[in-house]
């Protein structure tokens, strides 16, 4: 009797030893339908498509899955932070800062080619949403075995990616359908329905003032000084692909600037202090502002254009004293206010759903 006890506590040794366990075969999830519907995504009168939508499709399922990962904090390296902590969508997603440079705003951002981030470190989306998951700045997505079980302990997750993408197990969840998710959302995020976009499309007329700011936004009224603010930010997106010194810091050599922006890329002397020209859209919603967020108000920000800012080799010849009067300085505040996208902001599909 003896030695079949042995062989029998052997023979169970050994199939326990060479048997997967559940948690190394995954989950099956063939089991749910796979019929990814395309998203009926809404281009704003005034926009065209985004290049980016001729190499990439964006579903129902892939965008949803998307919204989930962007306000869920499980992405971090210690569950707290999400990518709505620093993007945040009342301030037009953007707003939070890390170690050093504030989060630049989502809006419209699939259209830029000259790269992304404040320095344009990355040439493409998808590139720069990878980058910042892994950032020791900002996400530090936890390696794969590990984010991996997060998303598999949830009783949703394996789901959405089976629905969005066509998994066939759970252990297929990885960091390529993550970021693939994240770009589906992030290309919802089109603001051009604002009243600005009213007026040009003849629905609505400014008020005097709103119209004097614009005309000195555009320089279209000799009667009013030029504020040299659409050689930057040209419409209907309100940026422009370069990137420029703005004259923020008091400098007398390159390896002055704290922050050396698209010089720390480059590594060209005179890219140092040069900081990418962001949309202005929905700039009314923000709270900070520059790169760094050293300016608190909209109002900070136009009284110092008006200041003209620091002088330096590299200094953007568009800026100079402006000499505006304290009520054309309120005008072109009333007509940046007018770049304000209510509809966006009641769009459910932007809506964080937890």
């Amino acid at each position: 009797m003896r030695p079949i006890i042995i062989l029998f506590a052997l023979l169970l040794a050994l199939t326990g030893c060479h048997s997967p366990t559940i948690k190394d075969e995954g989950e099956d999830l063939t089991g749910i339908p796979y019929h990814p519907k395309p998203y009926n995504l809404s281009i704003p009168k005034g926009l065209t498509p985004s290049p980016w939508l001729d190499d990439h499709i964006l579903t129902e399922e892939g965008v949803l899955l998307g919204k989930y990962l962007f306000y869920d904090p499980i992405l971090s390296v210690d569950s707290t932070v999400s990518c709505a902590t620093c993007h945040r969508p009342a301030e037009s997603f953007s707003g939070g800062k890390g170690k050093s440079r504030m989060a630049l705003t989502l809006l419209n951002v699939s259209y830029p080619r000259s790269g992304y981030g404040w320095d344009g470190r990355s040439k493409r989306l998808e590139e720069h949403i990878s980058y910042m998951l892994n950032s020791t700045m900002y996400l530090q997505l936890p390696d794969a075995p590990l984010i991996q079980k997060r998303l598999i302990s949830t009783a949703y997750y394996p789901k959405m990616f089976r629905k969005a993408f066509g998994i066939q197990n759970t252990t297929e969840i990885n960091s390529k359908y993550i970021v693939a998710a994240l770009s589906q959302f992030l290309n919802i995020l089109l603001s051009g329905d604002s009243k600005y976009d009213k007026v040009v499309r003849g629905e609505m007329f400014f008020t005097p003032e709103e119209q004097d700011g614009a005309d000195m936004f555009f320089d279209a009224n000799p009667l009013l000084p030029d504020a040299e603010c659409a050689h930057c930010h040209i419409p209907p997106l309100f940026y422009s692909e370069r990137f420029a010194n703005n004259g923020l810091d008091s400098v007398k050599n390159y390896r002055d600037f704290t922050d050396p922006g698209r010089g720390g890329i480059t590594g060209i002397s005179s890219d140092s202090g040069k900081f990418r020209i962001p949309t202005i859209r929905n700039v009314a919603l923000k709270s900070s502002f520059m790169h760094d967020g050293r300016l608190q108000s909209l109002e900070e920000v136009i009284q110092f254009y008006n200041s003209g800012g620091h002088r330096f080799d590299n200094y953007s010849p568009f800026l100079h004293p402006l000499g505006l009067s304290e009520y054309q300085e309120h005008a072109l505040l009333s007509f940046l206010q007018t770049l304000t996208d209510s509809k966006l902001r009641e769009n459910p599909d932007i809506e964080s759903p937890f």
